[in-house]
């Protein structure tokens, strides 16, 4: 983060996702249920302010970060809230996206969308110690445009891509909708759906189609449900699109197709060719309104 900071000054950075469990552990509040402790799962012993830290100072213009937590209890994020407000993140997000086992085989990620309910009562339970902290910090979802729960159900499916679409959108617009009605004011939508099992984190990335389609869809109908009478201070909901964005250009290109979008991230880009990001200033925060957020 710190070096791809020293090429862009206002691109949206975001940290790795850290399990509650593991924050809770490293503060000395205790472990969380049923899962390992520790980053990608090894002992919990260490310091919290090296698993927090930012990286960059806001005191010297860091610019925008973003925290990423991962859990599926409540309780344990609104407590692990309490220890990551003071590091000054921008906004936390709630990870509703990872399908991996890898990442700790806990009932969290892209799980959640198997209930949006619940999911709804993390993300309040997060904004509400937001609020009483007094910090302000805005909550986020990311998300995938669906899960299926193996492979062969998307890679072998006969339903036409226009039917496909549109079951998607329905579970992906009624989440969002439930998480934004408990206080979300972001929604960061992986335009894939997720596999829960038979496939690797890497096939996860790039097996199922991408449907890019469905976040520009989503954020048109937030725009136009909410009125400006949305969950952020600017009076809507952001939508970004994540997912198959691989230059400036392509980047560009998304925000120029889907106006609604608030901005879009972009993962393994940035890591492999990090020079380009020196043109994304002029791309994005001039005189166009879109963001570049970089996971």
């Amino acid at each position: 983060r710190h070096m791809l900071r020293l090429f862009s000054s206002r691109c949206v950075l975001w940290s790795e996702m850290e399990k509650a469990s593991t924050v809770l552990a490293r503060g000395g509040a205790g472990g969380g249920r049923g899962g390992r402790s520790g980053r990608g799962g090894k002992s919990g012993s260490g310091n919290l302010e090296g698993l927090l830290r930012r990286g960059t100072e806001r005191e010297g213009g860091g610019g925008r970060e973003v925290l990423q937590l991962g859990g599926n209890d409540p309780a344990v994020l609104a407590a692990a809230m309490r220890l990551v407000l003071p590091f000054g993140y921008d906004e936390i997000n709630l990870n509703c996206g990872c399908p991996a086992i890898e990442t700790g085989g806990g009932d969290y990620g892209a799980s959640l969308m198997r209930d949006a309910d619940a999911t709804a009562r993390i993300v309040a339970a997060m904004v509400g110690e937001a609020s009483r902290r007094g910090r302000g910090v805005p909550i986020s979802i990311k998300c995938r445009v669906g899960i299926v729960e193996r492979a062969e159900d998307f890679l072998t499916g006969n339903v036409p891509v226009e039917e496909a679409n549109e079951q998607l959108f329905h579970g992906l617009e009624s989440f969002a909708r439930k998480c934004v009605g408990a206080g979300a004011e972001h929604v960061v939508v992986h335009a894939r759906e997720a596999v829960m099992a038979g496939l690797s984190p890497r096939g996860n990335r790039e097996a199922p189609p991408l449907r890019p389609d469905l976040a520009g869809r989503l954020a048109r109908e937030l725009d136009l449900s909410l009125g400006g009478g949305g969950a952020g201070a600017s009076g809507r909901v952001a939508v970004t699109l994540n997912g198959g964005i691989a230059s400036v250009a392509a980047a560009a290109e998304a925000m120029e197709r889907w106006p609604a979008l608030s901005g879009v991230q972009a993962g393994r880009w940035p890591l492999r060719r990090p020079t380009d990001m020196l043109a994304v200033d002029a791309a994005f925060y001039g005189s166009n309104n879109g963001s570049l957020a970089l996971d």
